[in-house]
């Protein structure tokens, strides 16, 4: 079941994905956008400018803290360890005997399929997880808690969502309105098993528990999508 962290954010209003680059910054007065800039490179081309716009501003305040997150060593490493011990702690994933897909889990655990729950903090693998799924996200973070959640529901088969859940609203170009946390669990789940996200006597989202139309959502890449608990 989707929480509240259904609540889409804007991506665009992201001042990480700003500070690292990772999005082009429109020039001023005119000019053509800029090629990706660095963070110290948006601290040298916003830093001295005393007109700064409310957008401006927010790429600057990016920039000086992914500075700082990237000076502050010690602290990195402290969360890279922490990140890694839960990773170890987590608890693979399992097909049930029986159910629909079920292979044995020496074929489930190769390749790019998912092995074990997301934690916090899981980005990347969140990102390995969603590589190549035609499904854009219109949120910023995600559940890690709830994803697993609705794997172990929809691993044996014969899910369905509970009493007074909205349907899964699946924009034109692949953009979720909402339901993010049960189409991921549901990409998980194709993962291991291989049966269809949609579509099919075997399908793992069944009719009723999605529909397709316009949203007003723009939706992004997965990449830099928070994971939390």
């Amino acid at each position: 079941m989707d929480a509240g962290a259904e609540t889409p954010g804007a991506k665009g209003d992201d001042p990480g994905k700003v500070a690292r680059g990772d999005v082009e910054t429109a020039g001023v007065g005119g000019e053509q956008p800029t090629a990706r800039e660095t963070p110290e490179e948006v601290i040298e081309r916003l830093g001295n400018k005393p007109d700064r716009t409310e957008a401006e501003e927010v790429q600057l305040i990016g920039a000086r803290q992914a500075v700082r997150d990237q000076n502050d060593v010690p602290a990195n490493k402290e969360r890279a360890a922490d990140l890694a011990w839960r990773q170890n702690q987590a608890p693979r994933f399992d097909v049930p005997q029986g159910a629909p897909g079920d292979r044995p889990m020496g074929n489930i655990n190769s390749g790019t399929r998912p092995r074990r729950q997301l934690v916090e903090g899981d980005t990347p693998y969140l990102e390995n997880i969603m590589d190549g799924a035609k499904y854009r996200t219109a949120q910023n973070s995600v559940s890690a808690s709830i994803v697993n959640k609705n794997v172990e529901e929809m691993l044996p088969g014969g899910w369905q969502p509970e009493p007074g859940e909205p349907p899964i609203h699946i924009g034109p170009d692949g953009t979720l309105g909402n339901g993010h946390h049960r189409m991921i669990a549901a990409t998980i789940v194709s993962k291991l098993t291989g049966r269809p996200i949609i579509g099919g006597p075997d399908a793992i989202l069944p009719e009723g528990s999605y529909q397709f139309g316009p949203t007003e959502m723009v939706g992004g890449g997965w990449d830099g999508v928070r994971v939390d608990p």
